[in-house]
């Protein structure tokens, strides 16, 4: 659904631009909430912060344009 949605001309380019922009900047820096080192746990924080952005850009999207794209 999230790839329809960023594909989707209604949904607000500040949605679908600064969302992913953050993430992959998030991803680029050095700096982690839990260092990469640390076994698992270093790249879970990575796989959260992404599925909680996607989590956000759904929550972001225009109610019933999630809903549509849900029924169908």
């Amino acid at each position: 659904m999230a790839y329809k949605l960023f594909r989707d001309p209604r949904v607000s380019k500040v949605t679908k631009f600064a969302i992913p922009g953050l993430v992959a900047a998030y991803m680029l820096l050095p700096i982690d909430l839990l260092p990469d080192f640390v076994p698992l746990l270093g790249q879970l924080d990575d796989l959260a912060i992404i599925a909680l952005a996607l989590k956000f850009f759904i929550d972001m999207s225009p109610k019933w344009l999630v809903e549509f794209y849900r029924m169908s």
